[in-house]
């Protein structure tokens, strides 16, 4: 198999892992769960299959906390706001117009265009969290 055939099956194999789970995860999530499956996608391979879909618009992208970037198979419903778990990197679609209102008031009062909202709110999901605990000030 070439190069090109090779890279396909790598970007296949990452987007499946992706798009089989809720959670924003790590190049080395990704490669260690490709790993334990058999796989021999190599960790460059991986790097490279994300940003390919990131590109193509087949993957969503945010920071985790620390910094690293996370990655899960992009939604139907284009730029989303995120809550996203800092503990295991679950990440659930949030209402977006508080946000979006602010956006536009700030870029129509600067006189900016083309503005593009990245967002992501970073806290403790349900499963990682005492169940007990309320909503978060």
């Amino acid at each position: 198999m070439g190069s090109q055939g090779r890279r396909a099956t790598s970007r296949r194999l990452v987007l499946d892992e992706l798009v089989a789970s809720d959670q924003f995860r790590t190049v080395l999530d990704i490669h260690d769960a490709l790993a334990r499956r058999g796989s021999g996608v190599g960790l460059a391979s991986v790097y490279r299959a994300t940003r390919d879909l990131h590109r193509a618009g087949r993957v969503e992208v945010v920071t985790l906390p620390g910094g690293r970037a996370g990655f899960r198979g992009a939604g139907s419903g284009g730029a989303a706001l995120y809550l996203v778990c800092v503990r295991c990197g679950r990440a659930v679609d949030a209402p977006r117009q508080v946000v979006d209102t602010w956006a536009s008031e700030a870029a129509r009062s600067e006189r900016y265009s083309e503005v593009e909202v990245r967002v992501s709110l970073h806290g403790v999901c349900p499963a990682c969290g005492p169940a007990d605990r309320g909503a978060t000030s």
